[in-house]
Order: C-alpha cells, then sequence, then structure tokens
C-alpha cells in the first residue's frame, strides 16, 4: 500500500499538547488536511481524541439474566438494566453459545425497551433460553481509539453514555464523566480521568454514584448492506468520486475499500485518506485518488 512514500509531519499544537502527524502520504505535495482540529486517521493525536466516525455494534456485556421464549417477542429479565443500556431500535440481544462459530446466538432485534427488566423484540425469539447471561449489541456511532490489526480497531461509543451502575466485570469502558464514581474499585486506574480505557474487574449493580461510561470493544471492519452490522463489527464511509464506498482497511493514512459492495472480500482500491477532500484527479507523486473519510471533527 505504498507505505514507505508517507513522510510525516508534525506540529506542537495537538491536542491536549500532544503532537499531530499532518500527514502528507506521499512526497509532501499533497496535504490531507490534517490539524489540530482534524488528527490523522489512525494514531494521529493523543488516543482519546475523536479521529473519525464509525457505526460500530460493540458487544456489551449485560448484568442479570434473561428469560425467552420462540412463541414471544417479549425477553424478561432478572436483575437488569435495560433502560440504561442505551439500546436503540433495532439493538442485538444474544446469549453467549459454545456451539455457535460466533459465540453468540441471537435471539432478535429490539423494538422497544418497555422497562429495566422487559424487552419487546421485532419478532419472536429465536432461541428459548431460561435465565440466561446474556449481551447486547446496540448500533451507535463510535470513534477509533486504536488499531489492533489490518481490520480490527479498539472503538468508544461516542454519544451514548451510560450510568456506573451498569458497568459489568470482564466489559471493557471508556470514562466518560469522573462523577463521584470510586473508578479503581472498578477496575480503572486509582487516578482515572476522562477518556481512559479501562476493563471492569467489579459489577457497578447498586452504585448510586454519578461517574458515566461509554462502551468500548474490539470490532472489525465490515461492508454492510445498509448498516446492516451484527456482534463486533464496525463500518467507515469513504466518499469517493464514483460514490461512497465502505473501508477495508485504513492504515497511515491510506484507505481502500471492499472488491465488491456488501462483499467483506478482498481489498480493492486504494485511495489517499483525507479528513474532508474528494477527487478523482489521481495525485501525480502516487497515481492514487483522494477519499473524504467520515469524521467528527
Amino acid at each position: 500500500m505504498a507505505r514507505g512514500l508517507k513522510i510525516r509531519k508534525y506540529n506542537n499544537d495537538g491536542i491536549n499538547g500532544n503532537q499531530v502527524d499532518y500527514g502528507y502520504p506521499n512526497d509532501g505535495s499533497t496535504d490531507n488536511g490534517y490539524n489540530a482540529d482534524n488528527p490523522g486517521i489512525v494514531g494521529g493525536a493523543d488516543e482519546n481524541s475523536n479521529q473519525i466516525q464509525c457505526r460500530s455494534v460493540i458487544i456489551l456485556k449485560g448484568l442479570g439474566t434473561i428469560t425467552a421464549t420462540t412463541s414471544s417477542d417479549v425477553i424478561l429479565g432478572t436483575n437488569t438494566t435495560f433502560g440504561s443500556l442505551t439500546l436503540n431500535s433495532g439493538s442485538i440481544i444474544a446469549v453467549p453459545s459454545t456451539t455457535s462459530p460466533t459465540g453468540y446466538l441471537i435471539l432478535g432485534y429490539v423494538d422497544s425497551v418497555d422497562s429495566s427488566t422487559q424487552i419487546t423484540l421485532l419478532a419472536n425469539s429465536a432461541y428459548a433460553v431460561t435465565n440466561s447471561e446474556f449481551v447486547v449489541g446496540p448500533n451507535h456511532n463510535s470513534s477509533i481509539i486504536r488499531q489492533k490489526g489490518s481490520r480490527k480497531y479498539l472503538v468508544a461509543q461516542t454519544s451514548n453514555y451510560m450510568n456506573d451502575e451498569i458497568i459489568a466485570a470482564g466489559q471493557s469502558y471508556r470514562i466518560n464523566s469522573l462523577g463521584t464514581t470510586n473508578w479503581a474499585a472498578l477496575g480503572a486506574s486509582v487516578n482515572a480521568a476522562v477518556g481512559d480505557i479501562f476493563t471492569a474487574t467489579a459489577n457497578g449493580t447498586g452504585l448510586t454514584t454519578s461517574g458515566t461510561v461509554n462502551a468500548a470493544g474490539t470490532c472489525i471492519l465490515a461492508n454492510p448492506d445498509v448498516s446492516d452490522l451484527t456482534l463486533g463489527q464496525m463500518s467507515i464511509q469513504l466518499y469517493t468520486d464514483a460514490g461512497t464506498v465502505y473501508a477495508s482497511r485504513i492504515k497511515d493514512h491510506w484507505s481502500m475499500d471492499f472488491e465488491n459492495l456488501y462483499t467483506n472480500a478482498n481489498p480493492g482500491n486504494t485511495y489517499i485518506a483525507t479528513i474532508f477532500t474528494t477527487s478523482g484527479t489521481p495525485d501525480p507523486a502516487t497515481g492514487f485518488t483522494t477519499a473524504g473519510t467520515e469524521n467528527w471533527c
């Protein structure tokens, strides 16, 4: 992907005093448009900044247990906190499974959250379960924290924060606000700060403190049909001269789409990844066109 052509150029006006990688992924003739307000696509400024926007379905562990039957669209919870999990319409409800290749059996998709102990699905539950552990998959806007593989990223939800009483041991979170919460007791640092990522070591059940979190987790880039993502998937839109496509790879300041739309096949076209600019005119230094990247900045 022509990574050797990239020339790093830094300036010290980065977010929170950190340096910003301004891009220039060629001989220096093309400015990607990065600055303190628009940091690099991946890893440009500090990891707590909202670098680019993605849509993700983070696997979020729920507290309590659920019961469902295949003859009903109602899921009943015991000691659950459905109303605090920011479950939007279409959110996934699933249970762990040792027989499923994905590790989960999807019971269905949320139609409405009726109370802290009841959810109505869009259709009858696909499986019957009794007092089972469960996970949810809210489909929300998120931002990349760091890259973990060619298609894997640690991401965190952005606008959808949750109170600390929903925290479940073993789940990762990003601190949204400190409030009065004892974060060290939940697995975070004794010097916890807003933006910190931590894996909970204790449940938040019964807490009356005021700290809030966003869900965080590892997701893989997918090529969805009209944002039809499933558990553990994410998507990033690329705005090209030929139309909108989804990113199959984003590394350094380059982006690639999928070979075939809606098919998770091999990577297709390579673009110079920019924040705003889209152009069908090839860059003279690399021969690649530019693609604007979905962003928060």
